[in-house]
């Protein structure tokens, strides 16, 4: 059976058992901006492969246990400073707010990280 490519903060598995995951959830996109998009730019997002920090391979235990959180409430078991730069990397190409709890955490869970350059092109 072939293999999938894991997102970084997961182990290897087969791709009958992952699940396509956006990085920010549908829900937190949308209560942070995405509600005032067209449509057009709606899916754009949902769609999105433009940028390989949006959508990931993703478990579908892992998936399950995320759903629709935000790192202030769920962050990945292991590499969650990759995780943290790519939400923070989504976010950004797509002009999406951050709340003060969000901030938050990814300033808390940063802390603990290499400091990195993030290149991102907006959407």
């Amino acid at each position: 059976m072939g293999r999938s490519e894991p997102a970084p903060w997961q182990d290897d598995t087969y791709a009958s058992e992952v699940q396509i995951d956006h990085t920010v959830p549908v829900h937190e996109a949308w209560g942070s901006g995405a509600r005032y998009w067209s449509q057009a730019r709606r899916v754009a997002f949902y769609n999105d492969l433009g940028d390989t920090r949006t959508l990931s391979a993703q478990t579908s235990a892992l998936n399950s246990a995320k759903q629709a959180s935000g790192p202030e409430t769920w962050m990945p078991p292991k590499n969650r400073c990759a995780y943290i730069g790519q939400w923070v990397a989504v976010k950004i190409r797509w002009g999406l707010r951050v709340d003060s709890k969000e901030k938050a955490a990814l300033i808390r869970y940063a802390d603990s990280c290499p400091n990195v350059t993030l290149t991102v092109t907006r959407a």
